[in-house]
């Protein structure tokens, strides 16, 4: 399969979409549920995006729910259902920015170098927006992964 490389100005009009659609969707509590959303309407994202349930600690922990095709083929692996701290070594922490928009309860926007599974280090923007239950606690991320071209 090709890279799903994009200039980091296009990466950024994409976070930026996404954003403003999250925004539209805000409810009284100051945040969208996952429930908000339709499908369809993350079409252009669907392929970069992961869906990741949070299991409320002490620890936290982070299930992914679901995976993009093109997050898949740069991990070289689907990573549905497994816990970040069962995949990830924490040296390639991806809790930070989890933590942060849990915290936080708004978006993170992050630039990070990591070597994916076809051996090469890759530049990604990723956007990791909280998604509330009905009583306003953070229960569920949505994130963005884009894999941008080096200048």
């Amino acid at each position: 399969m090709a890279p799903h490389r994009i200039s980091g100005s296009a990466a950024s009009e994409m976070a930026n979409a996404l954003i403003e659609l999250w925004q539209s969707r805000r409810q009284d509590n100051g945040l969208p549920a996952r429930d908000d959303f339709d499908v369809l309407e993350l079409r252009p994202w669907i392929g970069n995006l992961e869906l990741v349930e949070i299991e409320p600690g002490p620890p936290r922990r982070y299930r992914y729910r679901l995976v993009g095709t093109n997050i898949t083929d740069l991990d070289g692996m689907d990573i549905t259902g497994r816990y970040a701290d069962e995949v990830f070594t924490p040296d390639m922490s991806v809790t930070g920015e989890y933590d942060a928009a849990v915290d936080e309860r708004k978006p993170v926007q992050t630039q990070l170098e990591r070597r994916n599974a076809k051996g090469y280090d890759g530049l990604y923007h990723k956007l990791t927006l909280p998604l509330a239950d009905e009583n306003g606690a953070v229960v569920m991320l949505m994130v963005l992964i884009v894999e941008v071209e080096r200048e």
